[in-house]
């Protein structure tokens, strides 16, 4: 897992807990009456829950980037390694043609 990944996880995870921590502790320590105490933590849960989507979106955005660019990387690797390979058995292809010329040669037969 990507350092990335996991610094996006454990700060959405940190942002859970300390949205329920901190609705706990507004319901038991504050002065305020039930129905303003429910109506604050509406109003709060709903940004939460706001910010949750913004940064959903966002940690979307930023795999989906990383992706591409991943994608584009691999690209690249596989054609320069295709490169290399062709090259390597063009180079084994000629020395197969030299060896088998200097066997014949040896051998005192002409090679056709």
């Amino acid at each position: 897992m990507s350092k990335e990944k996991q610094d996006s996880s454990g700060f959405m995870a940190g942002l859970v807990l300390g949205a329920i921590v901190g609705g706990a502790m507004a319901l038991f320590l504050g002065g305020e009456e039930g129905d303003e105490v429910r109506k604050n933590l509406k109003k709060r849960g709903k940004n939460v829950f706001k910010n949750l989507g913004f940064l959903i979106d966002e940690t979307i955005n930023e795999g989906t980037g990383a992706l591409e660019e991943t994608k584009g990387e691999v690209k690249q690797v596989v054609t320069e390694s295709k490169e290399e390979m062709e090259k390597a058995v063009d180079v084994v292809k000629d020395e197969g043609r030299r060896s088998v010329r200097r066997f014949f040669k040896r051998a005192g037969k002409r090679l056709s």
